[in-house]
């Protein structure tokens, strides 16, 4: 057993024996050290991409929000036109028929005044032969 120690010590070190201690142990150490810059810098940049998203998410928001209150109030511009043109047509004509309406009873009345002054005009010659008659008896 002595001897196979000395053996081991005096065993040089082969390119196999650098592969494997290479692949054991370095690769495996190296791996870990890159993979966690990756893991902080992958934070970082995820974080920073994160906050560029929502500012671009923002903007974009604003601008929709800003378009459509426009849009909003165009509409509602020209709702209440359509209304206010559909209210003064419905004024105008029911101030239409109003206006025949009092034509009509301006002539009827101007008639009737006109009837009036006619039946006083006989009644006032009815009282004259009225009166002559019992002035002759």
């Amino acid at each position: 057993m002595l001897q196979r120690k000395k053996e081991n010590k005096d065993k040089y070190l082969t390119l196999k024996d650098l592969g494997n201690f290479t692949e054991e142990v370095i690769f495996p150490g190296v791996e870990r050290i890159v993979e966690g810059k990756i893991d902080k810098l992958g934070d970082r940049l995820g974080a920073k991409l994160e906050q560029k998203m929502e500012n671009k998410f923002t903007v974009l928001e604003n601008r929709l929000e800003a378009k459509l209150e426009q849009k909003m109030e165009d509409k509602f511009v020209e709702f209440k036109e359509v209304v206010v043109r559909e209210i003064s047509q419905t004024v105008m004509e029911s101030n239409d028929k109003l206006a025949t309406k009092i034509d009509v009873l301006a002539k009827e009345l101007a008639a009737h005044g006109a009837s009036h002054h006619r039946m006083d005009i006989v009644l006032h010659d009815h009282e004259k032969r009225i009166k002559k008659l019992e002035i002759a008896k």
